[in-house]
């Protein structure tokens, strides 16, 4: 296993005095100023001497993977782990439109990238001639990319590329999202000098904005008014470490708390005021569920009003909501304009003063109560279900309580619901498929700590072929494959047969051929004794989970009929 490296404290490998280099070495230098150890890229003719460059600054390691979409969910997983930007480099035209739709889900999903391109050379610009991976013209990739990133940056001058790059950067970590540099491809040698930049100063002291502190104020006289307040600690909080200030606000208020699929592990499950894990339809405990839906006050704190999330907050009444998410804050019917960031820091501090009165007192039948479904063990010698790998994993996690889940979209997700890891990676605002394999690696090289995979087949034959660079990179994610031969999250209908049929595949053979070590499970009793066996093991691990076809998890179906009630779909 990958050892873990502390961020706050990294040993800069980059030069300490001034030095001459060439912009591509500065652009990696620049990096490394940053506690971005590790670049993620696959080489193009447009970018080839680009990567030379890059390969040839102490300190970066270069992790050229199979295909861009999955190489751009490694930095995605590197960047939520080390809480870094994650760094990419791919070719123009062919390259970046591969990874577009991964920046598009780390945009979503609050993730810094800095997503590196080539382009054409002056020359190139001004010729008369269609060049090889153009679209329309030399700029329509820098257009598509406005859509998908918060920032945008071309290096004209090469001497001014520093700062262009170190602007870029900050962008990134302010705004959590990615952001785009395009470097024309005559320009990789030109020699520049590097300057390092100076220690950052530690922030001052933090002031808040009049809006963030009179929305705090207004959400304390909500609060007053309300007997049934929930409080949702969101995604922003997890990516913006305001999981302090969060913690302090739940305490003084005596606020209970869920979690949403995306931002499981924001806030310790062990904290007395917690009520479970809160996905609409798709909650695994009766009890959060309810606690959520007939709350009088509901406090959505760092995340979208998301159907698949927390799509129950477009049903509170609008006086009866505060949410805060991406700049702006609404309490009941008020708008201020004021970051997530501000609002619970404003909100801490006012809930901590005097203003917000005695911390209320939460009832015992609050608490959280057992999972609605039968949670009685299958027979270990009956073939696997997804509730008997359910079972196996909720095993797992309930025993070692700092493993980290990443897990894929499909019933995969909903079957993670009700487990219980100290941390989890999935994608459950863009859904997209195909996170878990790649992700995994990049979650593993950035934290060093070893993740359980949890993929269907469907999501692995679109990117879990990347697993064969794990062993190289030093990585060992055991990953886990549903494997049913179908899309069943789509269907279990036979008559969509056509429709969600996945060609059958004995993923043991296939880890086979990429040098992965490999199990096929067909019973409980295979899978538990297998994944112990793979935990013994410090390299990766694919066991091959052959699971019964009609049937997708209990989570999954409940999710789907309450989305066709709420969207009022045609019946079939």
């Amino acid at each position: 296993m990958t050892a873990a490296r502390p961020i706050a404290f990294i040993e800069q490998p980059f030069p300490r005095a001034s030095e001459e280099m060439t912009l591509g070495q500065l652009v990696g230098n620049v990096l490394l100023e940053h506690g971005i150890e590790d670049l993620f890229c696959i080489p193009g003719d447009f970018t080839m001497q680009l990567s030379r460059e890059f390969d040839r600054t102490s300190g970066l390691r270069l992790r050229t993977m199979s295909h861009e979409y999955g190489t751009t969910l490694a930095a995605l997983g590197y960047a939520v782990a080390r809480r870094v930007p994650g760094a990419l480099c791919f070719t123009y035209g062919v390259g970046v439109l591969n990874a577009t739709n991964a920046i598009a889900q780390a945009y979503v999903e609050r993730v810094p990238l800095i997503v590196v391109s080539g382009g054409p050379g002056k020359r190139e610009r001004e010729a008369e001639i269609f060049l090889h991976h153009q679209i329309t013209d030399h700029d329509a990739q820098y257009r598509i990319m406005r859509e998908v990133t918060v920032h945008q940056a071309r290096i004209h001058d090469p001497h001014v590329a520093a700062e262009q790059i170190r602007d870029a950067l900050r962008v990134a970590l302010e705004a959590s999202r990615p952001v785009y540099v395009e470097i024309p491809r005559d320009l990789y040698l030109t020699k520049v000098r590097y300057v390092p930049r100076r220690p950052p100063a530690p922030p001052a002291p933090g002031r808040f904005s009049a809006d963030a502190f009179s929305a705090a104020r207004h959400a304390i006289e909500l609060l007053r008014e309300a007997a049934r307040p929930v409080f949702v600690p969101g995604l922003e909080l997890k990516r913006f470490r305001l999981e302090g200030p969060a913690e302090r606000i739940v305490d003084a208020l005596g606020l209970p708390w869920v979690a949403t699929p995306m931002s499981q592990g924001t806030l310790d499950p062990a904290h007395p005021n917690y009520r479970g894990v809160f996905a609409g339809p798709a909650s695994p405990d009766l009890t959060t569920r309810t606690l959520v839906e007939e709350c009088d006050l509901l406090f959505l704190v760092g995340e979208p009003n998301s159907d698949v999330n927390m799509g129950v907050a477009g049903n509170v009444p609008v006086g009866r909501l505060v949410h805060a998410y991406d700049g702006r804050v609404r309490v009941g019917r008020k708008i201020f304009a004021a970051t997530t960031m501000e609002f619970v820091s404003a909100l801490a501090e006012v809930a901590a003063s005097q203003q917000a009165g005695s911390p209320r007192s939460l009832e015992a039948s609050e608490a959280p109560s057992s999972s609605e479904r039968d949670v009685r063990d299958q027979p270990d010698s009956e073939p696997l279900t997804p509730f008997t790998v359910t079972q196996e994993l909720e095993r797992y996690f309930a025993a070692e309580r700092d493993a980290v889940l990443i897990v894929d979209c499909g019933d995969s997700f909903f079957m993670s619901l009700s487990m219980c890891p100290a941390d989890v990676l999935t994608s459950s605002l863009y859904m997209s498929m195909g996170i878990a394999v790649p992700g995994a690696i990049g979650y593993q090289l950035g934290s060093g700590k070893r993740p359980i995979v949890l993929v269907g087949d469907g999501a692995f034959h679109m990117t879990g072929i990347e697993l064969m660079h794990a062993k190289r990179f030093g990585v060992s994610p055991i990953v886990i494959v549903l494997n049913n031969s179908r899309w069943t999250s789509l269907s279990t209908d036979e008559s969509d047969h056509a429709l969600i049929r996945q060609e059958h595949l004995e993923f043991s053979r296939l880890a086979h051929y990429i040098n992965v070590k490999s199990f096929t499970a067909r019973t409980g009793a295979d899978l538990r004794r297998q994944l112990a066996e793979a935990l013994e093991l410090n390299e990766p691990i694919l066991i091959d989970a052959v699971i019964d076809p009609s049937m997708r998890s209990y989570l999954c179906e409940r999710f789907f009929h309450g989305i066709k009630q709420q969207q009022h779909l045609p019946k079939q």
